[in-house]
């Protein structure tokens, strides 16, 4: 359903990945007829990836506040005024969820979830989002700076797959070696894994908006970078995961 989601997205509402940018620094890949279903490909993947680090309190929320965030800096004087309120309206509404989410002060007495149904559908949201402000002409960032802002959710998700594959499971096999069940073995707290996990993600999503604003037309440093940051990460979780095994 969240495949045909995607092709829906990208036939009938125009959010569709075209041009994936200069990823190799040999001109810009164009996916031509394989831009539809490799933009269901990349809806259904961020929708799981939103959704599978949804493990604690707050985490999946705020996740996506800081993609929402970031993306809205970059916007901001470059996309149309409605474009950018939208991202600032669905951020401050995150925000209030997670006032109920974490029982924050007079909202203690209230708790929310939003279940598998809000983290996919925030995973669904930023993946238009980033879709469209990478594709759109109103495009305002490249797609390599797109991966910063989603960084730890798709880190999480691609190096949590890979390992249960290499253990030759399935890739959905529910396990506990994502990055805040690792932190929490640590003996971090449930809070203290969610404020370490968002400042992680606020530094990723600076260095791609950093790389975006200063130097534009790196998009395969950018790229390059990415991988890098991706191999360190999944060297500490594949560590760490084998330690807690």
């Amino acid at each position: 359903m969240q495949l045909i989601a995607g092709v829906s997205l990208a036939t009938a509402g125009g959010s569709c990945l075209r041009d994936l940018g200069d990823l190799a620094g040999f001109g810009a890949i164009n996916l031509g007829l394989f831009a539809i279903p490799v933009t269901a490909v990349a809806i259904t993947g961020l929708c799981n990836a939103y959704n599978m680090v949804d493990g604690i309190d707050g985490l999946a929320g705020s996740l996506t506040i800081v993609s929402l965030l970031s993306l809205l800096v970059l916007a901001n004087g470059q996309a149309p005024d409605n474009q950018v309120a939208l991202l600032a309206y669905m951020a401050t509404s995150i925000g209030v969820f997670l006032l109920f989410n974490l029982t924050v002060g007079p909202f203690a007495k209230t708790k929310v979830f939003m279940g598998d149904a809000g983290s996919t559908f925030l995973g669904c949201a930023v993946a238009i989002a980033m879709i469209h402000f990478t594709q759109s002409r109103h495009a305002v960032i490249q797609p390599a700076t797109a991966l910063w802002l989603v960084a730890i959710p798709l880190m999480d998700m691609a190096s949590t797959m890979v390992r249960r594959v290499r253990k030759g499971r399935s890739p959905f096999h529910a396990d506990r070696t994502h990055l805040h069940h690792i932190l929490m073995r640590a003996a971090f707290s449930q809070r203290q894994a969610l404020m370490a996990i968002v400042l992680v993600a606020t530094i990723l999503a600076g260095i791609g908006i950093v790389l975006e604003r200063v130097w534009p037309q790196s998009e395969a440093v950018s790229f390059a970078l990415f991988l890098i940051a991706f191999g360190l990460y999944f060297q500490f979780t594949l560590k760490q995961a084998r330690k807690f095994a």
